[in-house]
């Protein structure tokens, strides 16, 4: 789960919001697969969804990417989803300060239309929706204090 920022990280956040532009919201991959039977040896109430997050920084634009892979006894199914924001301004922000954005900004804006494509592909496939959980604010986030290739902002 992410921290809390400080004034300062809040203020680098600010700045890099009022200086992009949600660009599109694109979905990557929206796949699912039934099984023909339930795979041996997993158990009757088998049900297992992991979320990552990644994200992409270039001069003119960034992107940052959800991705959900559902597992249970039905099937499994695979969604990728990317908000792509454009830099407006010559602001260049640094990788900690677009990490800080995916965590405060981007992931509640993504993570819906990753919950729907979740929802649409195993409904169609299979015959019963599968319905991601609530994420609360920082469930879906970098932990940014562990990476120490990430540079401060001064």
């Amino acid at each position: 789960m992410a921290g809390e920022l400080s004034d300062a990280d809040k203020a680098r956040v600010h700045a890099l919001i009022a200086n992009s532009e949600l660009g599109g919201v694109f979905f990557h991959e929206q796949s699912a697969r039934r099984h023909e039977e339930t795979p041996e040896g997993m158990p009757s109430d088998f049900s297992n969804a992991e979320i990552g997050i990644q994200f992409r920084l270039a001069e003119e634009d960034f992107g940052v990417r959800l991705m959900a892979e559902i597992q249970n006894t039905i099937g499994t199914a695979t969604v990728v989803v990317s908000g792509e924001y454009n830099l407006t301004g010559g602001y260049q922000p640094t990788r900690r300060d677009v990490m800080m954005f995916a965590n405060e900004v981007a992931a509640m804006t993504i993570y819906p239309y990753l919950r729907e494509g979740v929802s649409t592909a195993t409904t169609k496939v299979f015959g019963e929706g599968v319905l991601l959980p609530i994420a609360p604010r920082g469930a879906i986030a970098f932990d940014i204090e562990q990476d120490p290739a990430l540079e401060v902002a001064e």
